[in-house]
């Protein structure tokens, strides 16, 4: 599955009634889908990993550009772009943990995959 077409299955997953379900029916929920075989577990994104997600991707993408841009070779910038992208996600989980914020693995996970994806793209720039 290409990275467009899994955030457009994301996006339209977010967009249903249970996002609409009141804090009990969510863990209700939760506790439900948790305690099911993986394969018969639903997928659920909400809002903020698709964020995650297309910020990193964009992280990385304008990242590769400034590294060519500043006269860096192809591989040097890549690899630049993808640490940096990471080392961003990974920062943001640890402010959030030090903050009032709710850091997640979850939100490592979108951040990891925003980056795979500008990867997969940029790898084909030349």
């Amino acid at each position: 599955m290409t990275p467009l077409i899994l955030a457009t299955a994301v996006l339209l997953q977010t967009a249903g009634p249970a996002m609409q379900a009141s804090e009990p029916e969510m863990r209700a929920d939760s506790a439900a889908v948790l305690s099911a075989p993986v394969s018969e577990r639903p997928l659920r994104v909400g809002p903020d990993k698709v964020q995650h997600f297309f910020m990193s991707y964009a992280i990385a993408s304008f990242s590769y550009g400034a590294g060519r841009a500043a006269g860096l070779d192809r591989e040097t910038s890549l690899y630049g772009a993808m640490a940096g992208t990471l080392a961003a996600g990974v920062a943001k989980e640890i402010i959030d943990s030090k903050t009032a914020g709710d850091p997640s693995i979850a939100d490592l996970f979108a951040d990891i995959l925003g980056a795979a994806a500008a990867y997969v793209i940029l790898r084909q720039v030349h």
